[in-house]
């Protein structure tokens, strides 16, 4: 078990993973990608320097020792206290202040629990190639190869580090992972599901597994983080582990999931469950999503 012992400007921060759309998205949710940044050249010394100091500001915070403390809770449910770390759209660390802060919390977790660490899978379709030589010489991790648009299998109990990223690949990582034991295994530190469902604007079908994941999710708010507090505002940890008290789930309708059905009549909040006590039938839906190009995500090849 592991213990909890303590030993610019930011106006051209981008949506990761989103298309530029014409219409823009709440901020605690996503933003649009501003495609004319040139960023290709910068500083490295001087980058390396800022993001020393941003480590040192989160490190000294209470958002960080609250985060630390969730993080240990987490690993000690789990059968093992190894684990892998899954970024995606960490967006343009050379020019974003909101970036920066990001990667350094996420290199923070990889240094705090070095022995706990596994591998680190990052990602993001955005970054130049100064940004991903920069990031391979000073993050020990894996840059994948292609854009799998989040849709990445487990194989033992993994972070999903994804802050601000939209409801396509949130959804992703449910359906690739779509079963008990999995889920189980998964943390995810990004937007609340929870506030992606009870949106105007939200789409059941296409959104299948961010919606019925939230009736037996939890999902965890951190303090503000004072210093830069849009780095990491309303971002939540989502976990999926066996809930204590709560109402049984009472007869989740199956919804249908054709493409051609864009709306629902079943929209609704639904009621509290225990991840064990979900219906068979909501687990057999394995359908792959299906985005269109008005939804937040650069797709594959």
């Amino acid at each position: 078990m592991i213990s909890n012992n303590n030993n610019h400007r930011d106006d051209d921060d981008e949506f990761r993973f989103a298309k530029k759309h014409t219409r823009r998205f709440p901020s605690h949710i996503s933003k649009t990608l501003n495609t004319s940044i040139d960023n290709s050249t910068f500083d490295c010394d001087v980058l390396t320097k800022n993001l020393y100091l941003k480590i040192d500001s989160i490190l000294t915070s209470y958002f960080w020792l609250e985060m630390k403390s969730y993080i240990i809770n987490w690993l000690n449910l789990q059968q093992s206290n190894v684990f892998d770390i899954v970024c995606y759209g960490l967006g343009h660390i050379s020019s974003s202040v909101s970036s920066q802060y990001q990667y350094c919390l996420l290199k923070l977790i990889s240094q705090i629990f070095v022995d706990q660490v596994k591998t680190i899978f990052i990602y993001d379709p955005i970054w130049t190639t100064g940004e991903i030589d920069y990031l391979k010489s000073n993050i020990s991790c894996q840059i994948l190869n292609e854009n799998d648009e989040a849709c990445y299998q487990i194989v033992r109990s993994t972070l999903f580090f994804i802050p601000f990223c939209g409801k396509p690949l949130h959804n992703n990582i449910l359906w690739s992972n779509w079963s008990q034991n999995c889920l189980r295994q998964i943390l995810i530190f990004g937007n609340s599901l929870n506030m992606f469902q009870q949106g105007l604007h939200f789409d059941i079908n296409k959104f299948f597994y961010i919606y019925y994941s939230t009736c037996f999710c939890t999902e965890y708010s951190l303090p503000q983080f004072d210093i830069f507090p849009i780095a990491f505002n309303q971002q939540v940890f989502v976990s999926f582990e066996q809930r204590k008290i709560l109402p049984q789930l009472n007869g989740i309708k199956q919804i249908k999931t054709s493409r051609r059905n864009k709306t629902s009549s079943i929209h609704k909040q639904l009621e509290f469950t225990s991840i064990e006590l979900v219906p068979n039938d909501i687990w057999i839906h394995n359908e792959k999503p299906f985005y269109t190009e008005e939804d937040e995500i650069i797709k594959g090849n």
